[in-house]
């Protein structure tokens, strides 16, 4: 009997290999699995598993000012320079960062 399910399994995994599931597939496979319980003791697993480990990660999303030096002026945050010259923010910000904007420097 478990031959047999570990048959199956193979066949599942290798028919699936390098492909991906539709997101209609994964919504069902995510609502199969709401409210499922787990006992007391896979809960405990799941709970010493995640212990220690900073799975959301730690960020300082305080603004970071960023002065044009042509003008001396400084902008509150990289967005707020970016809106102002009409740049992406996420372009401003790399370029400083790597050195290849010289007209704005990160304060």
């Amino acid at each position: 009997m478990l031959n047999m399910i570990y048959f199956y399994i193979d066949v599942i995994i290798r028919t699936m290999k390098g492909k991906r599931h539709s997101w209609e597939t994964r919504q069902k496979m995510s609502l199969a699995q709401l409210g499922k319980k787990v006992s007391e003791e896979v809960g405990k697993k799941i709970s010493e598993a995640k212990k220690g480990k900073n799975i959301g990660g730690e960020h300082d999303n305080s603004p970071i000012p960023v002065l044009h030096i042509p003008t001396n002026t400084i902008y509150r945050s990289i967005t707020q320079a970016a809106n102002y010259f009409k740049l992406r923010r996420g372009t401003l910000s790399k370029r400083i960062s790597n050195g290849e904007e010289t007209n704005f420097k990160f304060l």
